[in-house]
């Protein structure tokens, strides 16, 4: 049986130093790479990117929708280059039918090393403040993170101001 280092309390800088150290799985949500394995394991000899359907009846399901109808602004929709041809189509809300994950091992790997090294920053000088606490930050956090369930919110890395966000189009004036 291996001799498990135990997990410093959160909002440490040890905690900051643990998670630089440890090695990279996937998140505990996906399905295809599942996090029993490394990063670096699951990229031998595997396909590293796939589509997973979400089931409807799931929690993730419904967080998902839940963001995406939380989120959504009826007044810039039909804005921007996703939106060409959309016009004359009248919408006037959204209806979610499906929802997919991207599980790409290369681009999670890309974040998740990133984010060590922005853990590595923050165990060394301390804890970053929440974005909403810094003076003359533009824009702050955001709202996203009030239209979560403990589940996902605990999902985030306060240490680093991790976040969801959603990308759109810029509003127009």
């Amino acid at each position: 049986m291996q001799n498990e280092e135990a997990i410093p309390e959160r909002m440490t800088p040890d905690f900051c130093l643990y998670m630089y150290n440890a090695k990279i799985h996937p998140p505990s949500y996906w399905t295809r790479f599942t996090s029993d394995k490394t990063v670096k394991d699951w990229n031998k000899g595997q396909p590293p990117c796939t589509l997973v359907d979400i089931d409807k009846n799931s929690n993730t399901f419904t967080v998902i929708k839940g963001l995406v109808e939380g989120t959504w602004e009826a007044d810039i929709q039909g804005i921007g280059r996703d939106a060409d041809g959309l016009d004359g189509l009248q919408y006037g809300g959204l209806k979610i039918t499906r929802i997919q994950r991207v599980e790409n091992l290369i681009l999670y790997e890309q974040y998740a090393t990133r984010r060590q090294v922005m853990f590595l920053a923050s165990g060394k000088a301390g804890i970053y403040p929440k974005l909403s606490d810094v003076p003359d930050m533009k824009g702050g956090s955001s709202h996203i993170k009030e239209l979560l369930n403990n589940e996902w919110a605990n999902q985030l890395y306060n240490e680093v101001n991790e976040e969801y966000f959603f990308t759109g189009p810029r509003r127009t004036e």
